[in-house]
């Protein structure tokens, strides 16, 4: 019996010193306004975690207060031994922040914004430090060229350089692709991929950047944690495939209501979205009423579950692009 109760405690103490971040009971209200209610989430160490939501939700805010930017309402919050609102300062030595808006100063050259980054760390060999980052995001033959002249993929690689160099424990990347081009969205989680070291807290829109990056999630509405769990297992809770059709006609969502092999049904700017198991089973019977009840089908697409699917089963809403209106003002400011 004291065995037993010895090995749970032992395994309990591994459970939680492997735990970077620890948040109980986390609120924040700005006057009477409810940003953050309830928070409680441990993230482990060396791990990828998402944070998604849409706009106005209470990523930013969470991670403001997790990087010592704004202080809570209420909770309790550590970060790897310190606790936030007693050791700020040691806690801003071991975490990077690579911030939703551009924070380069454009009037530097690459190596020059890197090297005041060193001085204000106090970064030893801080020569060889900055090669190396430079080498890692692939900017160190940029490394005099002023940052005005760059891209705004070019500036985020940069950002991720900076927020690498005095080597924290954690990194925070707060949109980090927001305003990108698809082709350097990729080329910046291949980046990001390479980062198995150290622990990353990752605020996005992208559901498939967070797929493709994140070992576990967390969707946040409303200010509060909706579910929370890996990628792979929130995915499961869908239970089968999606097919999502193409059609003017509503009179389709009706007919396939009636249809026992129909899991779930929503409609959505003229798309009719289900859930079934055995999709591909399932198109043909779909196609063979349409024709029978003479509706027009203008296409048919079958997936597996995404974090897409996820987010819209857990909120009842995917983030839409009206949703980012703010991304063109981003992608603005990454230009200038």
């Amino acid at each position: 019996m004291r065995n037993t109760k010895k090995g749970y405690i032992n395994n309990y103490m591994g459970y939680y010193l492997n735990m970077i971040i620890r948040i109980k009971d986390l609120t924040k209200y700005y006057g009477k306004t409810k940003a953050l209610q309830n928070i409680n989430l441990e993230i482990k160490e060396n791990e990828t975690f998402g944070i998604l939501g849409p706009n106005g939700a209470g990523k930013t805010t969470l991670i403001s207060i997790l990087t010592t930017i704004l202080k809570p309402t209420s909770g309790t919050i550590f970060i790897g031994n310190y606790e936030i609102s007693k050791k700020p300062n040691e806690i801003r030595k071991n975490i990077g922040v690579i911030f939703q808006e551009p924070s380069l100063d454009l009037d530097l050259t690459a190596y020059d914004n890197l090297y005041f980054h060193s001085k204000l760390y106090k970064i030893k060999n801080f020569k060889r430090e900055i090669k190396k980052f430079l080498h890692l995001v692939d900017l160190w033959d940029k490394r005099d060229t002023t940052v005005n002249k760059f891209s705004g993929g070019m500036k985020r690689r940069l950002e991720i350089a900076r927020g690498l160099l005095h080597k924290p424990k954690i990194l925070f990347l707060d949109e980090p692709t927001l305003g990108l081009d698809p082709q350097m969205r990729y080329k910046i989680w291949e980046y990001i991929k390479k980062l198995k070291y150290i622990t990353i807290i990752l605020t996005t829109h992208y559901m498939e950047e967070a797929d493709k990056l994140c070992d576990r999630v967390a969707i946040i509405n409303n200010g509060e944690i909706v579910v929370k769990d890996y990628t792979r297992k929130l995915k499961e809770v869908i239970k089968g495939d999606i097919i999502e059709i193409k059609t003017n006609n509503q009179k389709l969502i009706q007919i396939l209501k009636k249809k026992g092999y129909i899991k779930n049904i929503t409609e959505k700017n003229g798309i009719i979205q289900l859930t079934v198991k055995e999709g591909k089973l399932k198109i043909p019977k779909i196609i063979e009423l349409a024709n029978k009840n003479k509706i027009k089908i203008d296409s048919v697409n079958l997936h597996e579950p995404t974090l897409d699917d996820v987010f819209l089963h857990y909120v009842g809403k995917t983030i839409n692009e009206k949703e980012m209106n703010y991304k063109e003002e981003i992608k603005f400011r990454m230009k200038r």
